[in-house]
């Protein structure tokens, strides 16, 4: 080692020189080094096995990094196994044991970097005896466009007993148009209405065969509800045209509405006023009318201003966000529309936007503007209603997730990208969605090309496509933009000769739950354009009547059945 304290000034200078070429050769300082790659998805091989009681099975994991590279990481994940009655799994190496009859998840959880990423897959533990026949439950009830169904399969042994064999069984349907049966792991024999009309679902276990006749039609739109800073105003939705007519019992002046949202069983409205720090909540007649539910509006934290509202699919539950404080605060329904704080607050970030849930109620997704890092974050939602941080961390979506919109299937999450630079155009931003562990991995594709401003999204029932409202700067920027929806990958297409240029501004878009009609909502008092979906591209024809008049900037749609 040369010794610059020693040398001569010449050696020393020279010394410097090839030390700091050295270095330079290496990279440069140690600051300039590229940061470590994060992992982004986990995959477990295979996703599906059978084994007979007594017997061992051996799953791999390979997980991709931020950087496209992929490694086998079968040793350094924790393998998890569940029910531990029905089969094991070695905590690490990944060999598991087969116990006892019936489905057991295995499950693989890996870190690095600060990030984690999990997957699952399933071992079927069978008892040896022969399937005799196979039965398909549920049968010939209809199901609503929209909805989602887990069929189940059953077999009758050779030596008399059952077995669900669901989770092993090989599924497919007669018209995928209608319906479309999921294959992957967590979502087996998990059905997703496509279409109206008639198909039969079957299922295959060694040879034999079961099946069930399924009939899906369309919910029939009975109500839409708009609201602005005017307050809140309502439409009878006419089944045959889309046509809107004025409910004047539904016409409710407020403070300043920024979101509306409608319980599950479509007796309750609720409504986000920002200036007062309020919600306001209504019970539903049946005439449309809108009946204000005593107490109402009920107060929220001090400094308030909500600024999204979601209601639960499958519970009597109102998520509110704060823009204020930056936190989402649970509320329980009581049977009389009165709602009350449940779960403990949940911070989630200065400037949260639009917040979203999977349509079967176990994930909630919602956008933050914190300063300059825009993310997306998600939550698990408990059977009380408490939120829980996803362990992945945060998706960082661009410099402003505005509006996050999930498909029927709760299969992919889209976001709108407002671009404010020319390195950052507008955009979407879609995620797959893990069923298991909720966490979200980019689209191929994605972020897909959009106009200058997209402000709101919507996806029609049958989660076939996907619709955005642009509200650019020139007249001939505000346009509605359709995209059809790839059922395997969420990838979006634009759909030729579809976008419309609308004027004037626009603020925002629904669809009404038959997904035959789409309705925008216009700045200023020009109303509601609406639109007849063609079934068959998903392009769109302004229906007779419209632009429908309204009473000022409507910011936020709801519609009922």
């Amino acid at each position: 080692m040369i010794n610059l304290l020693q040398s001569s000034p010449k050696n020393s200078l020279a010394a410097v020189l090839f030390l700091t070429l050295s270095l330079a050769a290496c990279g440069g300082a140690y600051g300039s080094r590229s940061p470590a790659p994060v992992p982004r998805s986990l995959s477990i091989k295979p996703s599906t096995a059978v084994e007979a009681v007594g017997e061992t099975r051996q799953f791999s994991a390979q997980v991709t990094f931020s950087d496209s590279t992929t490694r086998d990481v079968t040793s350094q994940v924790v393998w998890v196994s569940s029910p531990s009655a029905v089969a094991t799994i070695t905590k690490s190496g990944g060999l598991g044991s087969a116990l006892a009859p019936g489905d057991a998840t295995v499950s693989a959880s890996f870190t690095a970097s600060g990030a984690s990423v999990a997957a699952s897959a399933v071992l079927h533990v069978a008892r040896g005896a022969s399937i005799q026949s196979i039965e398909v439950s549920p049968g010939t009830n209809p199901l609503e466009l929209g909805a989602s169904q887990q069929f189940a399969a059953t077999a009758t042994l050779a030596d008399g007993n059952t077995e669900d064999v669901t989770r092993r069984a090989a599924w497919t349907t007669s018209d995928p148009g209608v319906l479309r049966v999921n294959t992957a792991a967590g979502r087996v024999g998990l059905a997703n209405t496509r279409g109206p009309g008639s198909a039969t679902i079957s299922a295959v276990v060694e040879g034999v065969s079961g099946s069930a006749p399924v009939r899906v039609v369309r919910r029939v739109a009975k109500f839409m509800y708009v609201a602005g800073p005017f307050g809140i105003d309502g439409y009878a939705v006419s089944p045959a045209d889309g046509s809107l007519t004025s409910v004047r019992s539904a016409r409710f002046a407020s403070g300043e509405v920024s979101s509306l949202t409608i319980t599950r069983d479509r007796k309750f409205l609720y409504a986000a006023d920002v200036a007062l720090g309020a919600i306001w909540a209504f019970q539903i007649g049946a005439d449309g009318g809108l009946v204000q539910i005593p107490n109402s509006p009920f107060p929220t934290t001090a400094n308030s201003s909500p600024i999204s509202l979601l209601t639960h699919p499958a519970a009597d539950l109102l998520f509110m966000t704060n823009f204020d404080t930056g936190e989402i605060t649970t509320f329980t329904i009581g049977s009389d529309g009165a709602i009350s704080p449940h779960a403990p607050v949940s911070f989630i970030g200065s400037q949260p936007l639009s917040g979203t849930t999977t349509q079967d109620g176990k994930f909630l997704y919602q956008a933050v503007q914190d300063g300059g890092s825009a993310t997306i974050a998600g939550f698990s939602i408990g059977s009380s209603g408490a939120i829980q941080p996803l362990s992945g961390g945060r998706i960082i979506a661009g410099p402003s997730p505005k509006v996050l919109t999930v498909d029927p299937s709760s299969h992919f999450l889209y976001a709108t990208i407002a671009g404010s630079t020319e390195d950052m155009p507008s955009a979407f931003s879609g995620y797959a969605i893990d069923h298991v562990s909720g966490l979200l991995t980019p689209i191929k594709g994605s972020p897909f090309a959009n106009a200058e401003n997209p402000i709101a999204t919507a996806i029609d029932a049958s989660g076939r496509f996907l619709y955005v409202v642009d509200s650019g700067q020139a007249t001939d920027e505000n346009v509605v933009s359709a995209f059809s929806i790839d059922p395997g990958s969420g990838a979006l297409s634009p759909i030729p000769g579809a976008s419309l240029p609308v004027s004037p501004l626009t603020q925002s878009i629904a669809i009404d739950p038959s997904a035959q009609f789409a309705y925008v909502g216009l700045s200023g008092t020009q109303g509601i354009r609406a639109f007849k979906i063609d079934q068959n591209t998903g392009a769109l024809t302004e229906i007779s009547g419209s632009p429908f008049v309204d009473r000022g900037d409507v910011t936020a749609m709801a519609l009922t059945y």
